[in-house]
Order: C-alpha cells, then sequence, then structure tokens
C-alpha cells in the first residue's frame, strides 16, 4: 500500500533563502506589535478619520521564456497544463490557510533584519507580504489621499516552483501616524489571504473591512475605505490573487486573461455587462481601470529571495457568469499609454464567440450592433498602432477562455 505523501508547511528548512529565519508566527508577532502600537503616540482625530487603501501597482506575472511562448501563441493545451501545475503548487498553501487561518502566516528575518510575512511548502512554493516602504505622504507621487500624514507599500506576491511564474501586486495605504511596516505586511497577508479562499464571492468593499478588522487585532484603529473609482483595479487584484489558487472551473463560466507585450502601459477602461455578472463591484461595474503595465518594465520590485523571472509582463484578468441562464455578452474596451484615441474594443457572448475593433468605441454598441459580427475562431486586429489578438480555448465547453494577447502577432497561433 503507498501512503499518501505527507505535505509539510511553513518548515524552517523549507525557506526559500537560506539567509531568512523564522521570527514566529504572525499570531505570536501581533502579541509584540500590540505591545509596540501602546507604545505609538496616536492622535484623538486617528480613528475618527478615513484613510485610503487602493491598489499601487497593478498585477504583474514574471515567467521564464518557454511559459512566455506558450501563452504568446495561445498554445490553450500547454496553457491548461501550465495553470493546472501552478494550482497544484498553491493548493497545500491554501488549504494551510483555509483550516489554519491564525497561524498560517509566518514573520520571517533577513541577515540584515528586514523582516516579511511568509507562507511556503516543502517544494519551494510560496505566498509573501512583503513591506516596501512608509513615508510622509508628501514624497509619495502617487497619494490620492487628503487625509494621510503617511503612505505604507506593500507588495503581495505568489511563487509558483514548479513553474517559476511569480504573481505580485502592490497595496497603497494611507496612515495618520507611523507604524511598523511588518504590521502592514501582516495586515495585508492576512486580508488578502482570507480572499483567496472565498471563491469569487465577496464584495470589494469588504478589503477594506477586513483590513481594520485585522489592524484592530494589533491595537490599531484603522478606518480604511476604497474610493469608488478604484474599485475595479482592487477587483482585478484580489481576482488576480485568487485566479491561480482557486482553479479553473469553479463558478466561472467565463475568463479573459490579458497580456501586455508592449513596450508602453495600456489600460482597460470600460466593460459593458449584457446579462452578466462581474463580481466583485456591486454600484457601478462597468469601471474597471484595469493598468497593464509596460513587458519587463522592472516597476514590480520584488524582494531577494524571490527567484527573477526572464520576462514581467503587465496583466489582467476578468472573471464573469451569466445572470441568469441563457446567452451573455461582455464588451471591454482597451486605450494606449491612457489616450483615448488609440486602442481596441472586445466583444464576447458566452456562445463563444467573439469580435474585436481596432478603435476606441462603446463596448456595449459593439455588443448590440446588428452589424457586428462575431466569430469562434481567433481574431486579430491592429489597434493604437499595435497587433492585438485574441481567441478562446477550442477545447473545452465547461468555460470560455479567452486570452488576448497586445503587440505579439500570431496569426499562426498553435490552436
Amino acid at each position: 500500500m503507498v501512503l499518501p505523501k505527507q505535505i509539510v508547511i511553513n518548515h524552517p528548512s523549507h525557506l526559500p533563502s537560506k539567509s531568512l529565519k523564522v521570527v514566529g508566527t504572525d499570531v505570536e508577532h501581533q502579541v509584540l506589535l500590540r505591545r509596540i502600537h501602546q507604545n505609538i503616540s496616536v492622535p484623538s482625530c486617528f480613528a475618527a478619520s478615513t484613510n485610503q487603501v487602493v491598489v499601487d501597482k497593478d498585477p504583474v506575472i514574471g515567467m521564464p521564456n518557454n511559459i512566455k511562448n506558450i501563452y504568446q501563441s495561445r498554445n490553450f493545451a500547454q496553457i491548461e497544463k501550465v495553470e493546472s501545475q501552478i494550482h497544484a503548487d498553491f493548493a497545500p498553501i491554501v488549504q494551510n490557510i483555509t483550516t489554519n487561518p491564525k497561524s498560517c502566516w509566518v514573520v520571517v528575518q533577513s541577515e540584515n533584519g528586514v523582516q516579511s510575512v511568509l507562507t511556503w511548502d516543502m517544494e519551494g512554493s510560496y505566498f509573501y507580504s512583503y513591506p516596501l516602504s512608509i513615508t510622509p505622504a508628501f514624497n509619495n507621487q502617487n497619494n490620492t489621499d487628503p487625509n494621510a500624514k503617511y503612505i505604507a507599500l506593500v507588495q503581495f506576491g505568489m511563487y509558483s516552483a514548479s513553474t517559476k511564474c511569480v504573481f505580485t501586486h502592490q497595496y497603497r495605504i494611507g496612515l495618520n501616524t507611523l507604524v511598523t511596516g511588518i504590521a502592514m505586511a501582516s495586515i495585508v497577508a492576512n486580508t488578502v489571504g482570507s480572499f483567496i479562499t472565498s471563491n469569487y464571492s465577496y464584495r470589494v468593499d469588504q478589503f477594506a473591512q477586513r483590513m481594520n478588522n485585522y489592524a484592530s487585532g494589533q491595537g490599531l484603529p484603522f478606518n480604511l475605505y476604497t474610493p469608488q473609482d478604484a474599485e475595479g483595479a482592487l477587483v482585478a487584484a484580489i481576482d488576480f490573487a485568487m485566479y491561480p489558487c482557486t482553479g479553473r472551473f469553479t463558478n466561472v463560466p467565463a475568463i479573459v486573461q490579458a497580456f501586455n507585450w508592449d513596450n508602453v502601459a495600456w489600460q482597460f477602461t470600460i466593460q459593458a455587462l449584457k446579462q452578466a455578472n462581474y463580481p466583485g463591484i456591486e454600484q457601478d461595474p462597468s469601471k474597471i481601470n484595469n493598468n497593464l503595465i509596460k513587458c519587463g518594465s522592472g516597476t514590480s520590485f520584488l524582494p531577494y529571495y524571490v527567484q527573477k523571472p526572464d520576462i514581467q509582463v503587465g496583466y489582467a484578468v476578468f472573471l464573469y457568469d451569466g445572470k441568469s441562464v441563457g446567452v451573455f455578452g461582455v464588451g471591454l474596451q482597451s486605450i494606449k499609454n491612457k489616450d483615448y484615441t488609440k486602442g481596441f474594443t472586445y466583444a464576447f457572448k458566452s456562445t463563444r464567440e467573439q469580435t474585436l475593433s481596432g478603435n476606441v468605441v462603446d463596448p456595449l454598441s459593439l455588443l448590440n450592433d446588428p452589424k457586428t459580427v462575431f466569430t469562434k475562431n481567433a481574431v486579430s486586429t491592429v489597434g493604437g498602432g499595435v497587433p492585438i489578438s485574441v481567441g478562446i480555448d477550442p477545447n473545452t465547453e465547461k468555460l470560455t477562455n479567452i486570452i488576448i494577447n497586445i503587440n505579439k502577432s500570431d496569426a499562426q497561433a498553435k490552436l
């Protein structure tokens, strides 16, 4: 009889770098943080004032060249294998977060004293929350929080050992008093971890609420919120963290993955939903504001213990389901480098048909125009002087899985 392989989580000998050492579990560290924060002079207005939590750096995937080639060629059979590998890598870690939410995170420290919050397995895969900086608000050129005196930047990432892919994004949190960087990393780790296990059933405003709850456990009276115009980017970040962990066929009948291989940034600015749901946003799901950084830009700083990828690509994932039984449709508008005169518009139906325009047009009009020609074949165009190509996976009827490649001409895609 072959016994099942024993899964070991968070053993010190399996840390991603020999220069890291375990300081203690996150729960143990929170006891220390509460003592530290008791000694912080917290102004009386701190608890009453509201501050913002927003996405500071949008999702980026780092990958080796062999996986880059798979996505650029839209080789859907190989894409499914890669994503299944990533899901298998992350499954034991996600299971530990699910069953041990209060003890799954561990505080580690490098030789130079920099601390992170990690959870890892015996095979080399791990999730991390890394405190980048806490600086005066006037020094942060991207700050949108009028009440903030300080700005904390925290990067959350996930590394898949078998594929050597790393998934990163970054949060910007407004503060009214100085706190420790590791406290912010802990709050972000616990918050994102709680969404990873939520199976796409959430509201975007719950993100700030959960951050407030985790901060309260450290003795910090946070009152965070996300402005409505920043909710789309936050949903994109939450879904980005969930998708590699949850699997491909769980309550998500339609997935759009977009990769920016261009040398400038692109933005998805608006979407049109026809009998479709975009989980997460309830008030105005049409405003998405997803930014795809330029390829290989290096704007996603990685902690030293993360294996550096061959290439980093700006990425967005959109997850949809239908409001009722029947056909639903989605339209997406994308612009080049914030220029509304250059871009493309894409639309698809749950009948696995699609269309693509090389112009920036109203996506709902594209969906509704009786002259719009929908096809099941791969489509391509030039938008903003850049080749755009899109294809739907023909290998499965269970999932409308779509890949958009920006600036990768692949008429010979291996379908």
